[in-house]
């Protein structure tokens, strides 16, 4: 963990960064968005599949705004000019394929793709970095779309960062990043063998291996064979950015080749449940990780063993087991199933992304709670004041939130040693100040990662198409439908508070926020 040592630009912005990286923490610490490079590209296709039919205008008329949002401020979009010709072409309408729009577009995204780290490093050297919340997310996010794994980045970045958190400045990280981007993706040499294979199938397949040579080859590049039986296995030429994310496709393709098996011959087909990929001194599971989809109100409601008396809460808890877990396409299929089947009423399904919104009302006035929470029991553990012991002595989040949201109001700190936390202390000062705008923002930033999980449904479903940001709407979205689900849950088990009744109190609350009435922003989804 980043420890606050210092109260320099670099550690909070850092400690910011490698959060974000790192991927396996509670939904309201994650990165929800995408950056602009992915946007951009995002919206090109979404034009293109608008004249299939696939999506419709107002899907990319969607894209263009928050594109355009977005690009503003980022410094690493280009200069003042270039990024208002960025914002003048995302205002055009319609978008149309091959267009000059569309051409300005792809132009536009070549220069950013070459030039964006540099830009940031050349920010930071100059002071022109702005906001914490707004570079960090910029730089994490373009880090990761651009094909690192999380756990790749996680390591790199705080290798870098954690020894020389008084020295290294952010113009040195930025610009090591940069460096690391511009290289090109290595081609590594991924294998995996079966423990039972249908006899019908061919060994003449590229990259075949007899089951003697899958152990041969792991032997001589010193893995443990001891107990291993297998019938053969099949060798990868995987490019990637590293070996994580080239153990990622090798799970799509053992994906792919699984369902063809199931649905080509009635022979079984088992594959060992490892990926060895060379240089790799420990094997990668088959089995994918988790995408961070928790429901933790089931445990809280005694609803793990015991079926859920809700018909479409039971069925859309199925669809999160997917969405959590399986591949990319059936995944995103699965979790807009699960929102759409308890977000739409009776004769909406012509406004289907409604749900989308519906889901980024409730998420987002569960946020302030959350955070507070979480920094509740930081404090806690630091210290033994009075915060402290009260905290400690509360029965329920919602009563530890609200000892600490009057502890920040009256103007007190927390007791924090990580320096994510003193960023999260420092967003949350922001939203106690003005509940209306901060809640807002953080609405805005779950409606897009709501409605990308639409859009990509729609081209899974509709137009089979492998989406260019189909891996980022899991990263982005995944754990968001997760926190709606688990608040679903609680609302209809513990208050007997249908889900689309939560939805519309979480949108009257929002609609009083905006009028700046006196709403505690620690009770936003309660009557």
């Amino acid at each position: 963990m980043l420890t606050v040592n210092n109260d320099q630009q670099v550690g909070r912005v850092g400690a910011r960064i490698h959060e974000y990286l790192a991927g396996r923490q509670a939904w309201n610490r994650r990165l929800w968005g995408v950056g602009s490079a992915l946007a951009i590209r995002e919206l090109v296709e979404a034009i293109e599949e608008s004249r299939n039919g696939t999506l419709s205008e107002e899907a990319v008329s969607y894209l263009a705004n928050a594109a355009s949002v977005e690009l503003g401020p980022d410094a690493g979009a280009g200069d003042p000019a270039q990024r208002r010709l960025a914002q003048e072409t995302l205002r055009k309408r319609p978008l149309r394929p091959n267009s000059l729009a569309t051409s300005t577009l792809r132009a536009i995204l070549g220069d950013i793709d070459q030039n964006y780290l540099i830009r940031w490093r050349d920010a930071a050297h100059e002071a022109r970095i702005g906001s914490v919340e707004r570079t960090a997310r910029s730089i994490a996010a373009h880090l990761l779309d651009a094909g690192f794994s999380s756990s790749f980045l996680v390591e790199w970045w705080g290798g870098r960062l954690a020894p020389h958190t008084a020295a290294i400045t952010l113009a040195d990280l930025f610009d090591q990043a940069s460096t690391l981007v511009r290289q090109p993706e290595t081609t590594f040499a991924a294998l995996i063998a079966f423990d039972s294979l249908a006899r019908a199938l061919p060994r003449t397949a590229s990259g075949w291996m007899s089951g003697r040579d899958v152990v041969t080859w792991l032997r001589t590049r010193g893995h443990d064979t001891n107990g291993l039986r297998v019938h053969g296995g099949l060798l990868y030429s995987i490019p990637a950015r590293d070996s994580f994310a080239a153990a990622e496709v090798v799970r799509e393709r053992v994906d792919q080749l699984l369902a063809r098996a199931a649905l080509g011959t009635n022979k079984p087909v088992h594959v060992v449940d490892r990926i060895w990929i060379e240089g790799c001194s420990a094997a990668f599971a088959v089995a994918r990780p988790p995408r961070g989809v928790a429901v933790h109100s089931l445990e809280r409601e005694g609803l793990v063993i015991e079926r859920p008396s809700h018909e479409k809460t039971e069925s859309a808890i199925e669809l999160l087991g997917v969405m959590n877990s399986g591949p990319p396409g059936a995944a995103v299929a699965s979790g807009w199933a699960a929102i759409e089947s308890l977000l739409l009423g009776a004769g909406e399904g012509v406004e289907r992304v409604a749900a989308a919104d519906r889901m980024a009302d409730v998420v987002s006035c569960s946020f302030p709670r959350a955070e507070l929470t979480t920094l509740g029991y930081r404090h806690s553990e630091n210290s033994a004041d009075e915060l402290a012991v009260a905290i400690r002595g509360a029965t329920d989040n919602r009563d530890r939130a609200r000892l600490v949201a009057k502890h920040l109001i009256a103007g007190h700190r927390l007791s924090l040693r990580s320096i994510a936390d003193v960023a999260a202390e420092e967003r949350l000062l922001s939203i106690l100040k003005n509940p209306a705008k901060g809640v807002s923002d953080v609405r805005n930033h779950i409606q897009q990662a709501a409605r990308r999980l639409y859009r990509q449904r729609n081209l899974v479903m509709h137009g089979g198409v492998r989406s260019v940001a189909l891996s980022s709407c899991l990263r982005t979205g995944a754990a968001l439908v997760g926190a709606c689900l688990d608040r679903i849950i609680h609302a209809l088990f513990a208050e007997k508070v249908e889900p689309l009744d939560l939805a519309a109190r979480a949108g009257r609350k929002l609609a009083v926020l905006q009028h700046r009435l006196p709403v505690e922003v620690t009770d936003l989804l309660e009557a």
